[in-house]
């Protein structure tokens, strides 16, 4: 998340889609902030309220000594979003992650299959922008397999890749409106709005589920014809019963 090339770290492009989420969402959600390498290293749980993170982004914002002094080490993704499930009391689906990587792992202890299960045991979401420099050279194997690897993750929990972000200048470009047909707060808008939505589909089975499966949900022919162009997320994977 450091700076190479001569380019705005990566750190700072983070912080700015950080503070830009809890703006536009601090009205109609509760919030709670992780920043991580290795380990966790800051934590504003729920119970501190939703003026603690923007206090806390305010404050990373304008230290110009942050990203030296605290912006290193390796990176643990999944054990990040793993230490983000322990702060939610009931986790259901009506909650979600919101998370600003560059998709790279290369520290966890707990594998992908492990995050997974409990992502389908509870059934809350991952979203994600990746984060990506202009000159990204000589990337490592593990490098190029990360945002894969995060994005299947991200959709078996029902949730996906919204956008990539990096820098363009001082300019922030979003691959989700790559033809700049939208203006910037507008595309965000929709992003949170994939995060946010609150529609909800029980689907109750004939019989107990005893072992994990894959399930997909398709659109009538009516309903396709009708919403063209229409993508729905939902958890992919129907978790087996358990007493959990």
């Amino acid at each position: 998340m450091g700076s190479t090339a001569g380019e705005p770290p990566l750190f700072a492009l983070e912080v700015v889609l950080a503070r830009h989420f809890f703006q536009a969402n601090r009205q109609r959600s509760q919030i709670a902030l992780l920043i991580f390498n290795n380990d966790v290293t800051e934590v504003v749980d729920f119970a501190q309220g939703n003026s603690a993170v923007g206090d806390k982004l305010q404050q990373i914002s304008g230290d110009h000594n942050y990203v030296k002094s605290s912006v290193k080490g390796r990176t643990a993704l999944r054990d990040a979003i793993l230490a983000g499930l322990h702060l939610l009391e009931h986790p259901s689906s009506a909650d979600g992650f919101y998370v600003l990587t560059d998709g790279v792992d290369n520290a966890s202890r707990h594998s992908a299959a492990n995050l997974r299960q409990r992502l389908a045991v509870t059934s809350v979401r991952v979203f994600a922008v990746l984060l990506s420099k202009e000159a990204d050279r000589n990337r490592t194997p593990l490098e190029l397999s990360g945002p894969d690897d995060l994005s299947e993750i991200a959709a078996k929990s029902g949730g996906e890749i919204l956008s990539a972000a990096s820098w363009h200048g001082k300019q922030i470009v979003l691959s989700a409106d790559r033809d700049a047909k939208l203006r910037p707060e507008e595309t965000m808008a929709r992003l949170y709005q994939a995060i946010l939505g609150d529609q909800l589909l029980e689907i109750e089975l004939p019989y107990a589920v005893s072992k994990d499966q894959r399930w997909e949900l398709k659109l009538s022919d009516g309903a396709r014809h009708q919403a063209k162009d229409v993508h729905i997320t939902y958890p992919t994977t129907l978790a087996k019963c358990s007493s959990e």
